[in-house]
């Protein structure tokens, strides 16, 4: 057995050699073990270790690996192990064990493998005879967590793109950066008479890639490939040794050219039919494992870009029913023409600068956009008439507030944007309308859209005044902070035009009265 000792109690060279030719348990045992003299030349191993490199015993006894095979050996992260840093080395020159390392064997045209190996010197009467090499293939488990990491960051991504077109580059991106494979592409089907695909979303070696790489139709030679049978199937595709099969002759001078010897295709839809095209230079490269892992990465980005793509139409929609929305109150009111669009504006940039989130500051820009919707209830003849009007007219302009949050309950849009309908009359002393809120009691919201549709509507014309300047306007909401309006939104609202901000086409007078000291109730 290995575990003996020589006579002089120490295990020297020859004496391990003999117990491993020897040796039943040795032969048998699945871990690789290699013997080296002091220059690093194999001096024994067993089968083991020689099935692992896939040659026979006379091949590696009496030479170094790098003898036998053009072995590159890489770390975990991919990068290149220089020799000066392969474990036997640093075992011999740092006169030191070595316990625990991992080392990917990468051979031109064979798999990807992982050992974890233990390197320890053998030395007798205090001098180096060499090193005894054992190692576990552990190619399983490289592989699993490499799978996981991939996994985590294709999740981190989907919760943070939501464009859906980035999404799928996205994919390809982690695919080829942090998955190491040469080559990603996204084929998405044209849906048109001659079966075109169009290369879509590409990372790595994309030199590779050339339009007519693929079809849908088998009729076609590029369509009897992994993509087009991906797409005709809608099944996963996977050729783990592409270069001499003969059903991708069409393929194959140009594969082993680029040195790509697996490859496989995922059909997934989002909004169109797509496929996701991965490649690797090693044989073997997509196992169950592998396959099942990048399959369910792409079905999650698949799921959340036609979730993002859904959205889009949503969000296209919904703008619809906005500007609808704002179009058909203005019409009634053509002295306030653009002040909803300018007051959503304005209120967006105030959430930002408030440091809201992104979801808030689209609400608050819509809800804007939208604000004075109930005045469709109102009598044009009210709405622009000129000079004073009555306490029983103002009263009615001020059921805008409510029918206007009526209406937009009733379009489905969000609670917050009826609120603010609703509350934008509110002021924070309790003396706004329509029922007398006081500070807090008035949503964040509502408090916003409330200075900037004071600000827009004082720096615009109306029938009953003329405009303010924005000096004048800032001023009057200076004024008011506290009493009127949020201290925190006024300050945010100055602090934007002290930097510049401007409406978009909106040239607004120089002179006015203060709106908020009217002769009489304003509308």
């Amino acid at each position: 057995m290995l575990g003996a000792v020589d006579p002089s109690g120490v295990a020297s060279l020859p004496y391990l050699k003999a117990a491993i030719s020897t040796s039943d348990f040795i032969e048998t045992s699945p871990i690789g073990l290699l013997l080296y003299d002091a220059e690093g030349i194999v001096v024994e191993c067993n089968h083991a270790a020689a099935a692992f490199f896939e040659l026979d015993l006379s091949d590696i006894v009496g030479h170094t690996i790098r003898d036998n095979r053009d072995i590159r050996l890489q770390y975990v992260d991919g990068a290149t192990m220089p020799p000066n840093d392969v474990p036997l080395v640093v075992c011999l020159r740092e006169r030191r064990a070595v316990v625990g390392a991992v080392v990917g064997m990468d051979v031109a045209g064979k798999p990807l493998r992982w050992i974890r190996t233990n390197c320890n010197l053998i030395e007798h009467d205090g001098v180096v005879e060499g090193a005894l090499v054992t190692w576990l293939d552990c190619t399983a488990e490289i592989e699993r967590n490499h799978i996981l990491t991939l996994g985590n960051e294709v999740l981190h991504i989907t919760s943070l793109v939501d464009d859906p077109s980035r999404l799928l580059q996205s994919l390809c991106d982690v695919l080829v950066v942090s998955g190491r494979y040469p080559l990603a592409w996204i084929a998405t089907d044209r849906q048109d008479a001659e079966g075109g695909v169009e290369i879509s979303h590409t990372a790595g070696e994309i030199d590779y890639l050339y339009d007519g790489i693929a079809s849908t139709r088998d009729s076609e030679p590029n369509g009897r490939g992994l993509v087009g049978t991906a797409f005709r199937t809608g099944q996963i595709q996977v050729s783990n040794n592409m270069v001499p099969n003969p059903e991708f002759e069409f393929f194959r001078e140009r594969a082993a050219q680029y040195g790509f010897w697996s490859t496989m295709a995922v059909p997934f839809t989002a909004a169109r039919s797509h496929v996701l095209c991965v490649y690797d230079h090693h044989v073997g490269a997509f196992d169950d494992a592998m396959v099942n892992g990048i399959a369910e990465m792409t079905n999650t980005v698949a799921q959340r870009a036609q979730l993002l793509a859904s959205l889009e139409e949503v969000r296209r929609s919904l703008d619809g029913t906005v500007a609808a929305l704002g179009q058909a109150t203005e019409e009634r009111d053509p002295y306030t023409a653009g002040h909803q669009s300018r007051v959503g504006d304005l209120g967006a940039a105030i959430a930002r600068s408030l440091q809201l989130e992104p979801e808030a500051v689209a609400r608050i820009r819509l809800a804007g956009e939208v604000h004075d919707v109930g005045k469709i209830a109102i009598p044009a003849e009210i709405l622009t008439r000129p000079g004073r009007l009555s306490q029983l007219e103002f009263d009615f302009v001020k059921q805008h507030c409510e029918v206007g949050a009526k209406i937009l309950a009733k379009a489905a849009l969000s609670p917050v944007i009826a609120d603010v309908a609703l509350q934008h009359h509110e002021r924070m002393d309790g003396s706004g309308y329509p029922s007398g809120l006081r500070g807090d009691q008035i949503g964040l919201p509502a408090r916003i859209i409330a200075v900037a549709d004071v600000v827009e509507a004082m720096m615009n014309h109306r029938p009953y005044r003329p405009a303010l300047d924005a000096a004048k306007a800032l001023d009057e909401i200076e004024r008011g902070k506290g009493t009127l309006f949020d201290t925190a939104v006024v300050d945010a609202c100055i602090q934007l035009f002290e930097a510049g901000y401007h409406f978009k086409g909106f040239s607004p007078h120089l002179t006015g009265q203060s709106p908020l000291e009217p002769e009489a109730p304003t509308r």
